[in-house]
């Protein structure tokens, strides 16, 4: 599976504090080489049609859209959860 980040991503990425930009990278890295690795939460948004969403660290989260499998990070980014039980 391949990732794409658009121009929108990048603008809100760089405004993260340096803490969630280190985890969201290294997890990055760790779907790249296993998609599957049970630390990411790499799933399905529930009731949304092709949006996935993976673990960045504790209380973050990032969402993408499937597309030809390409998960494009575009229009939604990394986002605050508000549960702290789970990314």
């Amino acid at each position: 599976m391949n990732s794409e980040l658009d121009e929108e991503f990048i603008a809100l990425f760089t405004k993260l504090p340096e803490r969630v930009k280190h985890t969201a990278r290294k997890n990055y890295r760790l779907w790249k080489e296993d998609p599957g690795h049970p630390g990411l939460e790499f799933k399905a948004v529930a009731g949304v049609d092709n949006v996935y969403s993976v673990c960045v660290g504790i209380g973050w989260r990032d969402l993408g859209v499937l597309r030809a499998e390409i998960i494009p990070s575009s229009g939604f980014g990394l986002a605050r959860t508000r549960s702290m039980t789970s990314c």
